[in-house]
């Protein structure tokens, strides 16, 4: 992406300083979702990192297996290819950013 001019302080401006904003994908986003909270904690996070450019990965409780059919439907529906749902195990690999969502209570 371009990098996109930034303002900068009065005093480092008129020394002939400049800023700049470079918009880079942060890396592989693991989102941990709770069990007994709405879906939309779990995918509010997912959807902002996926539209940064991240490929996101979706863990769920194990106790709501019924919800990880649910999303492991509607990824594939989608043919999403960043996203990944892994309801029992976690990514085997690297992982840049982890986002947990706090239980509504």
């Amino acid at each position: 992406m371009k990098p996109i001019s930034a303002m900068v302080p009065k005093a480092l401006a008129g020394s002939g300083h400049t800023a700049q904003v470079i918009r880079e994908p942060y890396g592989v986003t693991m989102v941990f979702g709770p069990f007994n909270g709405p879906l939309i904690l779990l995918l509010d996070p997912a959807i902002t990192a996926l539209s940064a450019g991240n490929p996101c990965i979706l863990k769920l409780a194990e106790s709501v297996p019924a919800t990880s059919t649910l999303l492991q439907k509607g990824v594939s529906a989608q043919n999403a290819s960043q996203a990944a749902l892994f309801p029992r195990n976690l990514a085997r690999g690297r992982i840049d950013f982890i986002l947990r969502s706090r239980s509504p209570g």
